[in-house]
């Protein structure tokens, strides 16, 4: 399905990352691997090469403006071509409005949106000239529904869905595809277990107690896996997708139906 494309996913050392890296690598798509974690992504390497794909682990700070150039520069030498670009790299830190500090705010933008522009600014105008591509930016529900304690993360990913409208319209005749989707919560990602222990020790006081409060929010009473999501993008990447282009999809079982 993705055969003869190459592919880059940033925060690809774990969780939602390696997982998109894997099936892309599944599907037929040579893929870059970028993160700063440069152990985790040589042994995903490995994986996917054992496994009869084939992968380019490309260490990176994607909010170092040097570290991005070089990645740029690293990826185009070597593979020629980046036809998907998966901008999946984020944080979280936690803090109330009022707690939340000016650094904390600015690293928030930096991680999650900042970084995202930079990467896409390094890949989209080989993308243009050769008249072809997708953009998939990894946002979140919280972009749309206010949770406590993550105004400078929601902010951030709201941003990517401005993002996601303006590129959309600015390339989309140029032949590149954009996409966002805004995942709601994966309890099985670093990120995800990072939310459901501040919940506990803000709100719930047990592991228990957050899941009989927060189930019920979900019309189906559950929420996204790694896979699920997964799923998502790894249509997004497709050609059948180019009818959605410009959308920001929420995958979150019903939790935020706008």
């Amino acid at each position: 399905m993705l055969n003869d494309r190459v592919a880059v996913v940033t925060g690809a050392s774990r969780g939602l990352g390696a997982g998109i890296a894997r099936r892309f690598a599944r599907d037929g798509a040579t893929v870059c691997l970028v993160a700063r974690d440069e152990a985790r992504l040589n042994r995903l390497a490995e994986e996917i090469e054992s496994s009869g794909g084939t992968a380019l682990a490309v260490r990176c700070d994607v909010t170092s403006a040097d570290d991005v150039r070089a990645l740029g520069e690293t990826v185009l030498g070597r593979l020629g071509r980046v036809d998907i670009l998966v901008n999946n790299a984020g944080a979280l830190a936690f803090g109330s409005f009022l707690e939340e500090s000016d650094e904390q705010w600015q690293w928030m933008l930096d991680a999650n949106l900042t970084s995202a522009r930079a990467v896409t600014r390094a890949f989209l105008p080989s993308m243009v000239d050769m008249g072809a591509g997708k953009v998939i930016f990894v946002s979140s529900n919280a972009a749309k529904k206010g949770f406590p304690n993550d105004a400078g993360y929601s902010v951030a990913k709201a941003g990517l869905m401005a993002l996601t409208k303006v590129l959309a319209v600015e390339y989309g005749t140029r032949g590149v595809d954009v996409h966002a989707i805004l995942p709601g919560l994966i309890a099985e990602t670093d990120l995800g277990r990072s939310v459901v222990e501040d919940h506990v020790e803000r709100f719930a006081g047990t592991l228990d107690a957050f899941y009989e409060w927060a189930n019920p929010l979900s019309p189906k009473g559950f929420h996204p896996t790694v896979d699920s999501i997964v799923d998502v993008v790894a249509f997004l990447a497709t050609p059948a997708a180019q009818v959605l282009h410009g959308q920001c999809l929420t995958a979150d079982y019903g939790l935020t139906p706008y």
